[in-house]
């Protein structure tokens, strides 16, 4: 269980319905709705009922209403007593953030921004979007800025030796999926091999630069020719092919679910044991401009589950 989770059973609870409960909270119908089965399915129990006139609690969720609200407050009034960062009313920010981003993971980082655009209008953002591998290989020396990464699992250690000048913080860490269409022949498979990936069209992040990508370090481990048939430098263009059954596509669900693409893909994870991290670098103090503070602040509350920092 989570805190998202409950936070989502309140909003819902007090909308009584699950597409403005996403509008308030900034996340897809489709997420709020996996939430709420998941949560359900957690407790053993079906906490809301559906009507035509909306979505409203059953006597099971009516009776743990006010202690979620309970947990939710305790937790803030923590969060408030032990968050050394000045408030939003404050502080009067207006400067520019770099923010280096793998462009699977583009989707996320605009919804973080949005977020700090509602306390802080004035801060400008300077999202660059870069091939994975190309933003992996590249200088470690970020000075002010913040740069988001994937990396895969077993490479954690090397990332973290080779950036000691900067701050490293593990947002997320999941098992690598491939998205295919409903309607692919691959669509009920329960998982897919690297071998079954030069069979079918596939859209890679392949770098001009490199030729290379995330899932070309798993081939190239296995020895297995890597035999790419597309490659795109934009999102949006993968997810045009995913969703015209043009090709399947590797992203991640922190990304996808904010999508509404639910109805129409499908994720299947990769057959091995094959995992990829989500992280964040950033400089260290006193180099950390108040616009990377605040946006390290909200990156934190989203993934607060997970997120660890895991430098020295």
């Amino acid at each position: 269980m989570r805190l998202e989770q409950l936070e989502i059973f309140v909003e819902v609870s007090n909308s009584n319905s699950m597409s403005m409960a996403g509008e308030k909270l900034h996340i897809s119908q489709q997420a709020i709705s996996k939430s709420i089965k998941s949560l359900e399915t957690e407790l053993n129990t079906q906490l809301f009922k559906r009507t035509k006139s909306g979505i409203f609690l059953t006597s099971t969720g009516e009776n743990i209403y006010q202690d979620v609200k309970r947990i939710i407050e305790i937790y803030n009034n923590i969060k408030q007593r032990t968050n050394i960062q000045p408030e939003s009313h404050e502080i009067n920010l207006s400067g520019t953030l770099s923010i280096y981003i793998p462009i699977p993971l583009s989707p996320l980082i605009t919804k973080l921004t949005q977020i700090i655009a509602q306390a802080h209008p004035h801060i400008k953002f300077s999202l660059i979007e870069q091939y994975p591998k190309d933003l992996n290989d590249s200088a470690q020396d970020i000075s002010d800025e913040i740069c988001i990464r994937t990396v895969l699992s077993n490479q954690i250690q090397y990332v973290i030796n080779k950036s000691t000048n900067c701050n490293i913080y593990l947002l997320k860490e999941e098992k690598i999926h491939l998205y295919a269409h409903k309607k692919s022949l691959i669509a009920r498979k329960k998982q897919i091999s690297l071998k079954d990936l030069n069979n079918i069209p596939v859209v890679y992040h392949i770098s001009p630069i490199t030729k290379k990508c995330f899932i070309s370090d798993l081939f190239e481990l296995n020895g297995i020719p890597f035999n790419p048939i597309l490659s795109s430098t934009q999102f949006n263009h993968c997810i045009s092919y995913l969703k015209s059954n043009k090709a399947c596509y590797f992203s991640s669900p922190i990304a996808m679910d904010l999508l509404d693409i639910e109805k129409d893909v499908v994720a299947i994870p990769l057959k091995g044991n094959y995992t990829w991290c989500h992280i964040m670098l950033t400089a260290k103090e006193p180099n950390l401009s108040n616009e990377a503070r605040v946006f390290i602040n909200v990156t934190q509350e989203h993934f607060h589950d997970s997120f660890c920092q895991i430098s020295d």
